[in-house]
């Protein structure tokens, strides 16, 4: 499996397909974590997981900070206390 981070989104890729994506378009100059996607067949994986935190370091290295409308994104974050500081207050 591959991750593939781009300026708004993170692909998890298995030999060429998609199989899951987090999505985080700008929005009002913040980024909003909107979607998050994993393929039915490979869920239970952590792939969804994995795409959370390979999305919380592309906006950590933009210096950005998020909001998150996801739910499966405002989980994750409250799983996470240590990474919210990027999220907006």
């Amino acid at each position: 499996m591959e991750y593939i981070k781009e300026k708004n989104r993170v692909l998890a890729m298995d030999h060429g397909n998609i199989i899951g994506e987090v999505t985080f378009p700008e929005q009002d100059g913040l980024l909003n974590i909107n979607h998050t996607y994993v393929d039915p067949s490979f869920r239970g994986m952590h792939i969804a997981d994995s795409l959370l935190q390979h999305a919380y370091e592309v906006i950590l290295n933009q210096k950005r900070t998020c909001i998150a409308t996801c739910s499966y994104a405002k989980k994750w974050f409250q799983d996470h206390p240590e990474k919210q500081h990027i999220i907006k207050k």
